[in-house]
């Protein structure tokens, strides 16, 4: 036999009021005190009907209230827990979104690790002089490769073009299916510092009307022999030895020197079978072309 004190309980959780409307229309309305995410039922809300002394008939528009309360709540709920899901998943994927931004920044600081200083003397932003004392493995590394492809010319200075905005947006194009590759480009009448220099690397507006896609050479022989941008000892990077002055007569003569860069490409594997192919690869995304050296030679 129930107790008094859950008899109360179970009429605190529903109370049904009745309640006469002006022009004496019946007007029932249900009132739900109870625990969050409960529901009247409608056994209850007939009982609660009977007791508060209305005709069996009575109870119908109460439980019809009843119902469409029950579904409203269930609609709610739905709602709610839709809404839940979907916040759920929008924060998993900015989380994977920040966790692989973060990644990626790390792997350009690891990359950069063995930078250094950049002497800015004569306006100098991004470019560091190699020479034999300090990296003579690195300028190894360089000549090998030139001359596995071929490159034409005494090679006279090498500069490693350290720009840490162009490093990070390289990094972050990075993913799977993209394999990196060594190229050069020759800027023709275009200033290099123009793209080591800048924020966003290579202008696509420069490449082929239309399509903005640019062209790199997979050997050097390619670039060195006809794409090359012309310039003048004056006009040389800080940092390069002075050459075109007769030891004898102290005249100068300033040489025609030539520079092209040496890039590091992200290709796909289109991309890639069509450029080994032709020795020719074409870009329409500037975050995959990273310049890393500039090479000064006659």
């Amino acid at each position: 036999m129930a107790s008094r004190g859950t008899k109360r309980k179970a009429d605190e959780a529903l109370v049904v009021s009745v309640v006469d409307s002006a022009d004496g229309s019946a007007m029932r309305s249900v009132r739900w005190r109870g625990m969050p995410g409960s529901a009247p039922s409608v056994t209850n809300a007939a009982a609660a009907a009977a007791a508060a002394g209305q005709p069996a008939a009575a109870a119908s528009p109460v439980i019809s209230a009843v119902v469409q309360m029950n579904q409203a709540r269930q609609r709610v709920r739905v709602a709610q827990l839709r809404r839940l899901v979907l916040k759920r998943k929008a924060t998993a994927a900015v989380r994977q979104r920040i966790r692989v931004k973060r990644q990626k920044n790390m792997a350009a600081r690891q990359s950069a690790a063995h930078w250094e200083p950049v002497d800015s003397a004569h306006g100098n932003k991004h470019l560091l002089l190699l020479t034999k004392a300090k990296h003579k493995a690195e300028l190894a590394k360089i000549a090998q490769h030139w001359h596995q492809t071929d490159g034409v010319g005494k090679v006279e200075s090498v500069h490693r073009i350290q720009n840490p905005a162009l490093l990070r947006r390289f990094e972050h194009a990075k993913h799977v299916g993209l394999t990196e590759v060594i190229a050069y480009h020759g800027t023709k009448l275009n200033v290099p510092a123009g793209i080591y220099d800048s924020p966003t690397g290579f202008d696509m507006s420069r490449g082929e009307a239309v399509t903005n896609i640019l062209w790199f050479a997979r050997d050097a022989s390619y670039s060195s022999t006809g794409f090359w941008h012309p310039v003048d000892q004056t006009a040389l990077p800080f940092g390069n030895p002075g050459y075109g002055v007769d030891l004898f007569s102290g005249v100068y003569s300033p040489p025609k020197f030539k520079q092209i860069l040496r890039v590091r490409l992200l290709l796909d594997s289109a991309q890639l079978a069509a450029g080994w192919a032709t020795g020719l690869m074409k870009l329409s995304h500037s975050a995959r072309c990273l310049p890393e050296y500039l090479i000064t030679f006659r």
